[in-house]
């Protein structure tokens, strides 16, 4: 049986039984769709309400510092990009920041949350994944795929 929730100010979600989290698409920017999953960890242990109000929280604190995660990502990941994926001129700070297009977000019931981008071909069309803490705060990224 397929289950479906709506929470206000995020969407329609449906339940993944594959993955255990709930899904939809949202528009994280103005003309800008995103795939959005909620993932409860212990589905049985946990409230709904509880957990979509804790991803509307980890929402807000990711538009508010989408750009800033992105900065983030180039400040540890251009210098690889520029010597060892790059076959043409070397890009800048801006170009890597620009090149990358946020695609998913996953958010956990303990507000951790993963962004992943499509690359813009700067690493072979592997993803770029940010993390970032219970605030909203960086803290990691990585490449995957």
């Amino acid at each position: 049986m397929i289950k479906f929730v709506e929470y206000k100010g995020l969407g329609y979600f449906i339940w993944d039984d594959e993955y255990d989290w709930w899904s939809c698409e949202i528009e994280i920017f103005p003309g800008q769709i995103v795939g959005l999953s909620v993932d409860p960890e212990e589905p049985e242990e946990i409230e709904e309400s509880v957990v979509f109000e804790l991803a509307s929280r980890t929402l807000a604190l990711i538009r508010a510092s989408e750009i800033n995660l992105r900065d983030r990502a180039a400040e540890r990941l251009l210098e690889t990009h520029n010597t060892s994926w790059n076959r043409d001129a070397p890009i800048d700070r801006q170009e890597f920041i620009d090149r990358m297009t946020l695609e998913d977000i996953t958010i956990y019931a303990n507000g951790r949350a993963n962004l992943s981008y499509d690359d813009g071909d700067l690493f072979g069309g592997h993803a770029i994944v940010i993390n970032i803490d219970p605030n909203g705060s960086f803290e990691n990224v990585s490449l995957f795929g």
